[in-house]
């Protein structure tokens, strides 16, 4: 499959998850994780099982329920860090023991819940007052969020999660401005030199640079997601290109032409920054930190050819927020 087509084939699946989005049904049973892909980690950052805990929380995501992050789960593993599912609330006491709380397209408390019944403005927090103070508290004395809130509806949940952080989520979709309701644009390759008109740009920053022992990174492929403004103190590592804008729906095919649009050139998908003594990195795509498969096409996420870096992209970011440190 040449570059041409591999880049088709990506937009089209990208679409196809967009309608699943809206269809609940096709969506759980139709979209599903590539357990197939594999990866081969020739230096890991931890022996095995000895590094950082990651508590990735399943309980307010479908998303996770269904498997959509075992592949990440595994990858993450072959650098020596420890995953585990958390299937019931936030507590204080699990959050003593965690070092990495990674929340994924948090939208649905315990399955119940649909986002699409909502404005872009109106959304209930996933989180109760108590839970933001409990996950805020615990940032700023040391622990490290990682924060991936996808196109709509997953983004809805964490709105005000994110807004404690400073982070203004679009909530919608980030969509390229020449797109039509029957063929969206939603890919972005993020470079570090972008070459091309529609390629964002990767910013500098030690997740990039080369300065956690992976090498220097020249891209990151994204398969569809929202706009964010990201604060004032973040870096924006993944910056939207020109000619994109924010589609302000949670109801895309029935409102692709009537929805409020802003010009998403220059906003975010991709963030991270100090907060207090902790480490916060937001996202607004978390497809490029998986992989999965609709039907019999081909799979996208890590396993996608143009996504050739995305893997090491993933295990930079999990080390920035470990404060991992290479060995000189």
């Amino acid at each position: 499959m040449n570059q041409a087509t591999r880049r088709i084939s990506a937009g089209f699946v990208a679409a196809l998850l967009i309608f699943a989005v809206y269809n609940p049904l096709s969506a759980s049973e139709r979209q599903f994780a590539f357990t197939e892909y594999t990866y081969t980690n020739e230096n890991p950052a931890y022996e095995a099982q000895t590094g950082p805990r990651i508590v990735i929380h399943r309980y307010v995501s479908p998303y996770l329920q269904r498997g959509a992050y075992e592949p990440f789960a595994m990858l993450v593993e072959t650098d020596g860090f420890q995953t585990q599912w958390l299937d019931g609330p936030l507590t204080a006491e699990r959050l003593a023991e965690t070092e990495i709380l990674a929340i994924v397209n948090a939208y649905s408390r315990s399955g119940a819940g649909d986002y699409r019944r909502y404005s872009t403005i109106d959304v209930p927090s996933i989180y109760s007052e108590e839970e933001l103070d409990l996950i805020v508290s615990w940032v700023k004395e040391g622990g490290s969020l990682l924060l991936l809130a996808d196109h709509s509806p997953f983004a809805g949940g964490t709105i005000a999660l994110a807004s404690r952080f400073g982070a203004v989520y679009m909530t919608g979709h980030a969509v390229r401005n020449d797109s039509i309701s029957e063929n969206k644009y939603v890919n972005i390759d993020f470079r570090r030199t972008p070459e091309e008109p529609g390629h964002g740009t990767l910013n500098s920053h030690p997740i990039t640079d080369g300065a956690l022992g992976l090498g220097k990174i020249e891209h990151f492929y994204a398969f569809g997601g929202q706009a964010i403004i990201p604060p004032a103190d973040a870096i924006n590592i993944l910056q939207i290109p020109q000619g994109f804008e924010a589609i302000l729906t949670f109801r895309l095919n029935e409102e692709f032409y009537s929805a409020p649009r802003i010009d998403a050139g220059g906003l975010s998908q991709g963030m991270a920054m100090t907060f207090g003594e902790g480490r916060v990195a937001i996202f607004g795509e978390a497809g490029g930190f998986t992989t999965q498969r609709i039907d019999d096409n081909e799979p996208f996420g890590l396993a996608d050819p143009d996504a050739d870096e995305n893997a090491a992209f993933v295990l930079a970011t999990l080390r920035w927020l470990a404060d991992y440190r290479p060995k000189k």
